[in-house]
């Protein structure tokens, strides 16, 4: 249990802090983000449980690079059919657990960023009603009147999470350590796995 919620922790923080290979191939897959099969959720074509071998069979066209528990896949995929992203996916147990998807694209102001998720949150909330969490933490009150100022400075985070039945979908934009940007991710989680997180 300690191992898993320090595991899922690190996969989180190496999301959040740019730990993901930006690579210029075109993946070939025409997978979208998530759909369910017999009220099963997945990512991709993916669905918790599978081993590494059976995720790298879902994603044919993929290659990966594995650190420990970890496989990035080395090309960018469409999630939602408008943003490119990056992928990790965490596995525990040899079973598949979360997997992470980094949206690669830059801004050049820090407001972009936030753009990008209130549309990704809008896209989900069409899919998946309301959210379950929506949230807002904020390192200094300070920052909390301007948003863009915040964000620019690395001093806040936005949280939403939707819970769907055996899936935590997360939407997360927060600051990236690497390059000093905002970066948004979106984490899918064995809602199992994610209970015994937090």
């Amino acid at each position: 249990m300690h191992c898993r919620r320090i595991c899922c922790w690190l996969l989180i923080i190496l999301s959040l802090f740019g730990f993901m290979p930006h690579v210029c191939a075109q993946s070939t897959s025409g997978n979208d983000a998530a759909g369910t099969t017999e009220g099963t959720m997945f990512f991709r074509d993916t669905r918790w449980g599978m081993t590494p071998d059976e995720v790298k069979q879902a994603e044919p066209s993929a290659t990966f690079t594995q650190i420990g528990s970890y496989w990035f896949m080395n090309e960018p995929v469409m999630i939602f059919e408008q943003y490119e992203a990056s992928v990790i996916y965490c596995f525990f147990d040899d079973g598949l657990a979360v997997a992470v998807a980094e949206i690669t694209k830059r801004h050049e102001q820090p407001t972009g960023y936030l753009a990008d998720y209130e549309a990704i949150k809008a896209l989900l909330t069409a899919e998946y009603g309301a959210a379950n969490a929506d949230d807002i933490y904020w390192i200094s009150p300070e920052y909390e009147n301007d948003p863009e100022k915040a964000l620019a400075a690395n001093a806040v985070q936005y949280m939403t999470n939707f819970w769907l039945g055996d899936t935590v979908i997360e939407l997360i934009l927060g600051p990236s350590s690497q390059n000093g940007q905002s970066v948004v991710t979106v984490q899918y989680a064995d809602a199992g796995i994610y209970a015994d997180m937090f």
